[in-house]
């Protein structure tokens, strides 16, 4: 019986000590959290066929993924996939992307636009905007273009980007994704 006692004891305080940790740790990571961090909300997508979004695991808004898949002739006209979220805070968003995808083989385009609502008006900048080509030219058979972009904000807009494609093939797909490191510097 005491050896079950102590064995309690024993585990009580390993708890409370693991437990104290996890608290430690989550507090240091909010308290060297930058504003764009601690201030940003997960990012959501939207889009045409199959469409996952990943968040980074900590929630901290800073390195989303959106990856699509569409197939049929839908695709043989311009389709539009979208990786957004909203800022509390303003400041200047920076943006690292990754863009990659296959969009078959004839007539193929690709386009990538940063993106800002503010107070319901949406202003884009053109990031990427290739094709229509045949093969095997990017964005034909294959493309991956990677840059940087900043962007002003508000409290409350609605940033991230617009990308997708067409092509006009009898392998009529549509397959691709978009990965982001954002950041935001306080204003």
């Amino acid at each position: 019986m005491k050896i079950k006692k102590s064995s309690g004891k024993r585990w009580s305080l390993l708890a409370r000590t693991a437990i104290s940790a996890v608290a430690a740790a989550m507090l240091c990571l909010a308290l060297t959290a930058s504003p764009a961090q601690a201030s940003v909300l997960p990012w959501k997508g939207s889009g045409p066929g199959t469409v996952t979004v990943t968040n980074d695991p900590f929630g901290l808004g800073t390195n989303p993924k959106l990856t699509y898949s569409l197939s049929g002739d839908s695709v043989h006209s311009t389709q539009t996939w979208s990786l957004t979220t909203t800022t509390i805070h303003g400041g200047t968003a920076v943006l690292d992307y990754d863009y990659e995808g296959f969009h078959a083989y004839y007539a193929v385009t690709a386009f990538l636009r940063a993106v800002v609502i503010h107070n319901g008006v949406k202003t884009t900048t053109s990031l990427v905007s290739a094709g229509p080509v045949n093969c095997c030219t990017p964005p034909s058979s294959g493309f991956s273009y990677k840059g940087h972009t900043q962007l002003t904000l508000r409290p409350g807009d609605t940033y991230g980007f617009e990308f997708g494609g067409s092509n006009y093939d009898s392998n009529a797909v549509l397959r691709g994704s978009l990965a982001v490191d954002a950041g935001l510097l306080p204003v």
